[in-house]
């Protein structure tokens, strides 16, 4: 079996491989990115026993996707009148997996709605 070991924006071309020729294609992307791999000639997209067929053409393509990334869940208070804290604080991860803190001031409004149902 042949493996081909990618990074990220690399590919790899081949022709006029033989039939009954496997291969296992795998990237390795950097940080918090997760590969999901979606193979041409395959319903269950396995991409560690690719096979090629007899006069066939096979393509894989490998998309990243960022996984934790982002901001924190927000608590909205639901007490009357709101009860907010003087300061809350979240945690953001970036794509390189660096956690970083940040401060939430009190907000200056709070506001409400008014209708009728």
């Amino acid at each position: 079996m042949n493996s081909i070991v990618l990074k990220s924006e690399e590919s790899e071309f081949y022709d006029d491989l033989p039939a009954g020729t496997t291969a296992s294609i795998i990237e390795t992307p950097p940080g918090m990115w997760v590969p999901t791999y979606l193979v041409s000639n395959d319903p269950s997209n396995d991409n560690e026993n690719v096979v090629v067929g007899p006069g066939e053409d096979v393509t894989v393509l490998i998309v990243n996707q960022l996984q934790g990334a982002g901001t924190g869940i927000f608590e909205v208070p639901t007490s009357v009148p709101p009860t907010l804290p003087v300061k809350r604080n979240d945690d953001s991860i970036d794509a390189e997996g660096v956690l970083t803190t940040v401060a939430i001031p009190t907000p200056r409004f709070i506001t409400g709605f008014w209708g009728d149902k």
